[in-house]
């Protein structure tokens, strides 16, 4: 379903990715950003492995921010400056 959207030439550029020839949950870089599968249950959960939550630095029970991030992608961000100005934002933030 991927491979003719946007995200398509990450993974025609790595056909590893594209034929599932990496593990789950195994990283791939490509021009400076990390990629990589996971399987998706039947009702949408996706459950990221401690090897996935050490590698993206996470640990469980952290609030992540949403980010608009490109017309491609969302970003889900633990820590940097848009978080601090979150931290730091009078106004409500919903939770989801």
């Amino acid at each position: 379903m991927l491979e003719p959207s946007k995200l398509g030439h990450i993974l025609t550029d790595n056909p590893a990715l594209l034929n599932y020839q990496t593990a789950e949950g195994e990283f791939v870089k490509y021009k400076g950003r990390s990629y990589c599968w996971v399987n998706i249950s039947e009702n949408g959960v996706i459950q990221l492995n401690q090897q996935i939550l050490d590698f993206l630095n996470l640990k469980i029970g952290m609030e992540l921010l949403s980010i608009r991030s490109s017309d491609i992608a969302f970003t889900m961000g633990a820590t940097g400056p848009l978080l601090e100005r979150a931290d730091n934002y009078e106004g409500e933030i919903p939770l989801y």
